[in-house]
Order: C-alpha cells, then structure tokens, then sequence
C-alpha cells in the first residue's frame, strides 16, 4: 500500500512540472521561450536584418 501511495505522488508530481514545462499559462517554460523569440524577431525586424 505504501509503494501505491509512493507511485501516485510520483506521477502526480510528474504532470505538474511537465505542466509547468509546457504548458499554456503565462508562467511556463513554453510561454516564456516564446515571448523571447517573439522579441528577437522583432528587433531583428526593426534593424532590417530580417525578412518577416
């Protein structure tokens, strides 16, 4: 019984930080990559160094 209660907390634990790896909300790992692309991209646009 005590390897099951061990083994649920263990994936549970799992889904939250694969959650706050990928997941859509402002905090994510995802969301934050992004917001950097989204800005490099940018500058690189207003110095005329890109095409998009």
């Amino acid at each position: 019984m005590k390897n099951l209660v061990i083994l649920m907390g263990t994936i549970l634990l799992g889904t939250i930080i694969f959650q706050m790896m990928t997941g859509d909300q402002p905090g994510s790992l995802k969301s934050a990559v992004s917001d950097v692309m989204r800005a490099s991209l940018e500058q690189y646009a207003q110095e005329g160094r890109g095409n998009w």
